[in-house]
């Protein structure tokens, strides 16, 4: 084993002991460091700094009284739905480093969100870095207008209809060409 993982198992090691127990370490006739909350002679006792414990919370989706889905204002979710955590926000349409012929100016960018959007969620989608709509949608496809030649960057998040981002997905980058003559 390399000092380096010697290393890392030692503090793996102290990581492991409870708050006030006691620690000893000694070193045997190889050489090597040993730890243990056991005694032993030859030993010393190692006294342990108290750590910092930082408790952390989960961040729970937002609920918001106006149904994204139904468009009804006052309307609360189902008891069944149950608040998840979005895993995925990918861009299925284009694709990283496609080429895209003959537009007209037009793309229609295909989304999916894992798992499913939630009563009071909706999709964000960014164009070269500015957002396309302004308030979140429920759809898997939005389509921008004004898309000529050049290369060119999407990017979607989940938001709740107060503009909280819930999820940001990752972006993807397309290169637009036109036909000669075919336009801007």
């Amino acid at each position: 084993m390399t000092l380096k993982h010697w290393l890392i198992t030692g503090a793996l090691a102290i990581a492991s002991i409870p708050a006030g127990a006691e620690l000893y370490r000694w070193v045997d006739a190889n050489g090597t460091v040993h730890y243990s909350d056991t005694p032993r002679e030859g030993a010393e006792l190692i006294t342990l700094k108290p750590t910092n414990v930082i408790p952390s919370r989960r961040p729970t989706p937002a609920r918001t009284p106006v149904n994204v889905r139904s468009g009804e204002e006052g309307s609360e979710p189902s008891q069944e739905e149950v608040p998840v955590e979005y895993t995925a926000v990918t861009i299925t349409s284009p694709t990283e480093d496609q080429t895209l012929w003959n537009l007209g100016g037009t793309l229609t960018v295909q989304i999916q969100v894992e798992p499913k959007l939630q009563n009071g969620h909706g999709v964000v989608l960014f164009y070269d870095g500015r957002p396309v709509n302004t308030d979140p949608v429920v759809s898997s496809s939005i389509t921008i207008d004004n898309v000529f030649r050049g290369q060119h960057t999407v990017r979607a998040s989940v938001k709740d209809l107060e503009g909280n981002t819930l999820f940001n997905g990752p972006g993807v980058s397309f290169m637009v060409q036109q036909s000669t003559g075919g336009g801007r």
